[in-house]
């Protein structure tokens, strides 16, 4: 299954009919907080001095008046502007020093093209940003340049907090292939520096496809981000630790038996403070799925195993969702495809390896329903398991609370006001303690006086009360409840308008009364980057994940 291309035709699938009227919030206005702004200047190399040769020779620095025109003779009236610098290497590698000192925060991107004459064959070059004590943070890899034509490239990076290169000089490293006397030209090359914002996080080396940011959990100081797409679609998980209020990586975490398709990093949890991590991989085997866990002690993370539904077969998507308290050792699994609508998974951690403690059903169970699609349990192990296709996709939610050393029967929660097709229970966080649980769960498809899918979020406490939460500033197909978070005294609640302005997504902070206190947006929020796809509260904000922004690179956004 492509869950990627699943998400968004999800999101497509958008057709109630008629509304229900939801129930008024109050009229505090929203204040959109917004992000810190990106600072950008650009660099061209017209201002830098002359190229230097490393082991090999530079010919020139001009093929002629226009350096394309013994390129391609109809690129002429496109010539780059006075004072562009064309680089053109007959052997070797050449180098320049930008004059820029490398400081944290700080995203460089060397944009420009590499060509070859007309009548040579095609030949191959790499654009590289390095220190200048020759450490490369950033590279094109080996490129083509066509014979009598051009392609453009682009190589960038990241500079985190903390990075042993900070303070050095950057280089523009230029090369062509190992063969000699190769000539092949760089031509209307290009830096641009970038401020990053404090409440951007990145994957340092991300790609288009990565989907970083498509899962996020937090705990302590301690952040762990899911990268399912890299590698094609093996997955990779990024951790982070917060140092002086700046996100820091500490390590990247991926599967020992990785391979493409699995989506290690769909879901991830973080427990014992930050210590314990848990890893969802659905597709892995064939869709069995599984869940790797991780510890982390001093600066490294170590693999410690992974685990399996005790009867889970191909299919069942183990590992869609999964769940743990930010302090607890017992983590629930969720299998939304197992036999008769789905099932969920209870472990204990013991220091050194995973038991499963019991499997966990619906009361009532349905069969091609998704019983294990969204769950999670508090500080005092009371579990919520989520299945939005139940009851004909009304949605249904049921609470499992502990009895001994194991979790009694269900207490299956519909909505209020519930309806085929509102999906409550697509998304759940649970707070509060085994007496007094307190419980989020969105119904994204819900409608509201605004019109068809505008969504909203159920307020649970006492597994009774219902308070239903809406946007003030509503609007169809806004989607209100696609992810939803809440902090874990219970106060405050967080829930994503993933359809918000074509999928760039916004996310509305409530308080436990119900008003709505904030609306986040990105302010380099792009269309369709499904900004608060994740949710987790941090110690003092919020962590938001956008993995589709940047061509599907992905991000994370703190707030203070």
């Amino acid at each position: 299954m492509n869950r990627f291309l699943l998400a968004g035709a999800l999101l497509a699938s958008i057709g109630l009919a008629g509304f229900r009227t939801a129930r008024a919030d109050s009229n505090i206005p929203i204040a959109n907080a917004g992000f810190e702004s990106p600072q950008t200047s650009t660099y061209t190399t017209d201002s830098i001095p002359g190229w230097t040769g490393v082991g090999g020779t530079m010919a020139s620095q001009n093929f002629g008046v226009h350096n394309f025109a013994y390129i391609a003779p109809d690129f002429h009236d496109s010539a780059p502007p006075d004072g562009s610098q064309f680089a053109y290497i007959n052997s070797g590698s050449i180098y320049q020093d930008t004059g820029e000192t490398i400081t944290a925060r700080q995203s460089y991107t060397l944009t420009g093209y590499i060509c070859r004459r007309i009548g040579y064959p095609n030949t191959s070059g790499r654009a590289s940003l390095c220190t200048s004590g020759g450490q490369v943070l950033a590279t094109t890899g080996y490129i083509t340049a066509p014979s009598g034509s051009f392609t453009s490239f682009s190589a960038s990076f990241t500079a985190p907090p903390g990075a042993p290169y900070l303070g050095q000089q950057l280089r523009i490293l230029l090369d062509d292939t190992t063969t000699p006397n190769q000539q092949v030209g760089f031509d209307r090359l290009s830096l641009r520096k970038t401020t990053v914002p404090r409440s951007l996080i990145t994957a340092q080396d991300g790609a288009p496809g990565d989907r970083f940011g498509w899962s996020v959990a937090v705990s302590g100081t301690t952040m762990a981000v899911g990268r399912p797409g890299w590698n094609g679609d093996t997955g990779l998980v990024d951790l982070f630790v917060s140092t002086g209020g700046i996100w820091v990586r500490q390590a990247t975490v991926a599967p020992n038996d990785g391979t493409p398709g699995q989506l290690f990093g769909y879901q991830v949890a973080l427990g014992q403070g930050g210590k314990l991590l848990v890893v969802g991989a659905p597709e892995a085997e064939n869709g069995r799925g599984v869940v790797y866990l991780y510890t982390h002690s001093g600066a490294a993370w170590t693999y410690r195993g992974y685990v399996r539904g005790s009867d889970s077969v191909a299919g069942d998507e183990f590992g869609s969702a999964v769940g743990i308290a930010p302090a607890g050792t017992t983590f629930v699994v969720g299998a939304p495809a197992h036999t008769a609508g789905g099932a969920a998974y209870v472990f204990a951690w013991n220091g050194s390896a995973a038991s499963q403690k019991q499997k966990l059903l619906p009361a009532d169970p349905q069969s091609g329903t998704l019983f294990g699609l969204s769950m999670g349990i508090n500080a005092g192990k009371v579990i919520v398991v989520g299945d939005p296709h139940h009851d004909s996709e009304a949605g249904a939610i049921y609470v499992y609370l502990p009895k001994g050393t194991l979790w009694g029967p269900p207490t299956k929660i519909s909505a209020v006001d519930g309806a085929p097709g509102n999906g409550f229970g697509n998304a759940v966080a649970i707070a509060g303690t085994a007496a007094s649980p307190v419980i989020a769960a969105g119904a994204h498809n819900r409608p509201s006086e605004a019109g068809n899918v505008a969504g909203a979020v159920y307020l649970i406490t006492g597994l009774t009360h219902q308070e239903i939460l809406s946007a003030e500033d509503a609007r169809p197909a806004n989607q209100l409840g696609r992810a939803v978070a809440i902090s874990q005294d219970g106060t405050r609640v967080a829930a994503t308008a993933l359809g918000y302005k074509s999928l760039t997504g916004a996310v509305y902070l409530f308080d436990s009364l119900g008003s709505t206190n904030q609306k986040l947006t990105a302010v380099d929020g792009q269309t369709g980057t499904f900004f608060g796809w994740s949710l987790a509260f941090t110690s003092s904000g919020l962590a938001i994940g956008a993995p589709y922004r940047s061509n599907g690179d992905g991000a994370v956004y703190t707030t203070p």
